[in-house]
């Protein structure tokens, strides 16, 4: 009798086909963040995290590999303290710039892929105890995911592994408290902080890991209390123990090294990140954590005023490419189109056996507190169903698990008719990607065609396509200027004029004063002031300096026609 094949190969032959059509498709950045990760990419690769000006300006020389690209480049980043950086968690930069250095940047997301699928068989046929055909179905389910797919294609984009990481630290963890090894115990913890270091949202793993071992605790103790009632027996069970535990935090902090060190080099600050400095001016620190609350760095939880004002699940606003709420009826079409088996997998995982370490209650976990963070999210991006499913990649795995755990109890011809289904749905939903973002531009900048990717809602006034609000900067700004605007409001200022507006207006009614040769020490200090209260989170104090600035250079400068001010502004106060 001929020997079988390992079962893994079916997927990782699937994969292949995958990479070389991703492959084989005409290269784009989709982007400005693809911009960003490429210059991002060349700056890690020459040793510089934190750039001089003329630094920053050589670095945009560098021609971008999309050449149906249409206009200057954003060579996005931020100005702290220290220089030019960043703005984005250091993983991905730093991973595209060592392929870089062989020559394989555009292969890298390639080999997360055959990782990550390896990694996913392994971890439900060995972790989870399952059937290797059960082990093929989540494998094959979670590579013609749409979100997987489109994640796979964007390379200079950290969502596949922001994916991958979390991914592979969570699984580890499961797989230590399984096999109580004391140096997978310590590997576990490293690669869950290391998952933050790829993606500070990863720092919902933590989040899942706290609820699991207190879910175990209580459905234990539940059970003792069972037993002492001589309702049942106790099942065996050995504790975790404490040196494993230690082995674990251990692994955390070791793993947290390059994260610290990398925000204290760049920003001054063990948890500083490079999103404060945009966002604090531009939003009024009101994202959530998706995007990286700046003023909560990497551990808050949620965006506090959605939380306790939930209407923006079902209300909003629809302006331009962005849509302020309406999370369950706009955002789920989005959420569906990048996880079609969403549906499926909650059923899945409720079928999973009870058994030791009950792994239900883990990837149960894993999946709703990664989509949890979904549900305080009130920015949804109209154009795309893949702008925001990537957002929430890392609860792919679950997913994909859930839903095999399904399909594996169904009869043989109806588990692969739906397996057919599905796969025709997610090609179909990223076909569609792909035709409305590959195709020639026509003169657009990065986004998508026209005609292609509707807005949700009326455009601004003002905006002349869907494209503007990702047009490069004006002509004779630093190279790291912040992207314009989105063309709505920041949620935290309850008023007209957003702070960025205000600071826009404040400087130019500086500069103009300082012409006039009025005295404007007092408004730089409010300026200065203000910027300090937006660091420290304190919106409303920053608003009030602000506006007291304004008024007090109002008083100060003569009424009646005056001439355009010079673009650029004094260095106090500057995003």
């Amino acid at each position: 009798m001929p020997q079988r094949l390992p079962p893994v190969l079916v997927p990782l032959v699937v994969l292949a086909l995958a990479c070389a059509v991703a492959m084989a498709l005409p290269f784009r950045m989709i982007e400005p963040d693809d911009d960003d990760y490429f210059y991002g990419m060349h700056a890690f690769a020459r040793g510089k995290v934190v750039m001089t000006e003329a630094e920053a300006r050589e670095l945009a020389k560098i021609p971008l590999p999309d050449t149906a690209k249409m206009g200057p480049q954003m060579v996005m980043g931020v100005r702290s303290p220290l220089g030019f950086i960043r703005e984005r968690s250091p993983g991905h930069y730093a991973l595209l710039a060592a392929f870089h250095k062989v020559g394989l940047d555009r292969w890298t997301n390639v080999l997360l892929a055959f990782a990550v699928v390896g990694f996913v068989f392994w971890f439900v046929r060995r972790q989870l105890e399952e059937p290797a055909e059960a082990a093929v179905l989540a494998s094959l389910l979670l590579i013609v995911n749409p979100t997987f797919l489109t994640a796979l294609y964007r390379v200079y984009m950290s969502d596949f592994d922001y994916f991958v990481w979390a991914t592979v630290g969570l699984g580890l963890y499961f797989a230590a408290r399984r096999k109580r090894c004391p140096g997978l115990c310590a590997i576990a913890g490293v690669m869950l902080s290391l998952s933050v270091f790829f993606r500070n949202t990863n720092a919902i793993v933590f989040l899942v890991v706290l609820a699991y071992e207190a879910g175990l605790f209580v459905l234990r103790y539940r059970e003792l209390a069972r037993a002492h009632r001589g309702e049942g027996a106790a099942e065996p069970h050995e504790p975790f123990g404490w040196g494993r535990v230690a082995l674990v935090v251990a692994g955390i902090a070791v793993g947290l090294i390059p994260l610290l060190w990398y925000s204290y080099a760049t920003t001054g600050q063990f948890l500083g990140s490079g999103y404060q400095y945009r966002l604090a001016r531009e939003t009024g620190g009101a994202l959530s954590l998706l995007d990286g609350q700046p003023t909560a760095k990497y551990f808050a939880l949620w965006d506090g005023e959605a939380v306790f004002s939930l209407r923006h699940l079902f209300l909003g606003e629809a302006r331009g490419f962005m849509s302020q709420g309406y999370t369950l009826t706009v955002g789920l079409t989005r959420l569906l189109g990048g996880y079609p088996i969403l549906l499926l997998a909650p059923a899945g995982l409720v079928l999973m056996e009870r058994r030791r370490l009950r792994p239900a209650l883990f990837l149960g976990l894993w999946l709703g507190l990664f989509l949890g963070v979904y549900l305080c999210y009130r920015t949804i991006r109209g154009d795309s169903f893949q702008f925001m499913s990537r957002k929430l990649s890392p609860m792919l795995a679950p997913l994909a698990i859930g839903a095999a755990a399904l399909l594996i109890r169904l009869p043989r011809a109806a588990r692969y008719a739906a397996l057919a289904a599905i796969a025709a749905v997610s090609l179909g939903v990223t076909g569609e990607f792909f035709v409305q973002f590959l195709g020639e531009r026509g003169g657009v900048g990065p986004g998508p065609r026209p005609g292609m990717g509707r807005p949700m809602g009326p455009v601004p006034k003002g905006k002349q396509g869907t494209g503007e609000p990702f047009m490069p900067p004006p002509k004779g700004e630093e190279p790291f200027a912040p992207a314009p605007e989105e063309g709505f409001p920041g949620f935290a200022p309850k008023a007209t004029g957003n702070p960025r507006q205000l600071v826009e207006r404040l400087h130019a009614l500086m500069r103009e004063a300082e012409a006039r040769g009025i005295d404007v020490s007092k408004a730089k200090e409010l300026d200065q002031a203000s910027l300090a209260a937006a660091q420290r989170g304190d919106w409303q104090e920053n608003r009030r300096l602000l506006d007291e600035a304004v008024r007090l250079l109002e008083r100060a400068l003569p009424q009646g026609p005056r001439s355009a001010p010079n673009r650029k502004g004094p260095r106090g106060g500057q995003l």
